[in-house]
């Protein structure tokens, strides 16, 4: 096939001000940061003009329970 093809990435502690972090990514990418608590992730995750989706990994079942209705965003996804 022909156009422009972009691999799985994973963009791994990015600055929080970084236009990776910051702007809408159409495509097989994800950014991966590290946060200090619960309310810190919120507060990050909400604080976009974006609202498309918003993922979430923990080994804590009850974290999303928890956490999941307080994403501003069409679709959380949980793993």
């Amino acid at each position: 096939a022909q156009g422009f093809w972009l691999p799985p990435t994973a963009f791994i502690e990015v600055a929080e001000e970084s236009e990776i972090a910051t702007e809408e990514i159409f495509g097989p990418v994800s950014v991966i940061m590290h946060f200090k608590d619960e309310d810190e992730v919120i507060a990050r995750a909400n604080n976009s003009e974006y609202g498309l989706a918003a993922g979430l990994s923990t080994r804590d079942i009850n974290r999303p329970l928890r956490v999941a209705g307080e994403f501003e965003a069409g679709m959380v996804g949980v793993n």
